[in-house]
């Protein structure tokens, strides 16, 4: 029921410009409100900030593992190698290479998002792409940890053909990546990315 002096019988009548005033009033508060909201789904974190958190998280990423795999490469191409020494060094890559991940993924979300059109949609995407990474590499060092350790050639030789599957993941990430910057097209962010020196 409707309040005290509120009963449709007793609104006024509005002429045409007493109606059209307040309406012209609202709408430009409206578009004031939406103004203020920034880019539709967008993040609160510049640009440029963002592409340089992401960017030297990525390259860290990448130059840490190629540094872990050549000095792995460098200690098993000793003749005097062992099977106490191939477990001990693949053992110490494999928890490397994911431990490496779950440092540029808490970067990555550090980061936050950017305040760009559909910024929120790249940071999760972003995300997801590298927790693919993440749950790949968790992958290959179980199946590491599960090789059979029968004498030191076989060994070996599984051990070092899991690492050389780790390619088609990092190709994988690779792809993931450019297709961000095609799939989210704002330009501020795509300038910002290129304009980082990092990456």
């Amino acid at each position: 029921m409707a309040g005290p002096g509120f009963g449709i019988a007793t609104v006024p009548r509005m002429s045409g410009v007493a109606r059209t005033v307040p309406f012209v009033l609202v709408t430009a508060v409206v578009l004031m409100l939406l103004a203020a909201c920034g880019p539709g789904n967008g993040g609160d974190v510049n640009p440029r900030a963002y592409a340089k958190s992401v960017c030297s998280g990525l390259v860290t990423w990448r130059d840490g593992i190629a540094g872990d795999s050549a000095e792995l490469s460098r200690v098993l191409g000793s003749r005097s190698t062992d099977i106490e020494t191939v477990k001990a060094r693949y053992t110490r890559f494999f928890a490397g290479s994911v431990r490496r991940t779950d440092e540029l993924l808490s970067v990555v979300r550090e980061a936050g998002a950017p305040e760009v059109e559909n910024g929120l949609g790249y940071a999760r995407d972003l995300t997801d792409a590298l927790t693919r990474t993440r749950r790949g590499l968790a992958g290959a060092q179980a199946r590491f940890e599960a090789l059979p350790i029968r004498d030191l050639r076989s060994y070996a030789a599984g051990a070092a053909k899991i690492r050389d599957s780790l390619g088609g993941l990092f190709t994988a990430i690779g792809a993931d990546l450019d297709g961000l910057g095609t799939t989210y097209t704002d330009p501020d962010l795509n300038q910002a990315f290129r304009d980082e020196p990092a990456c």
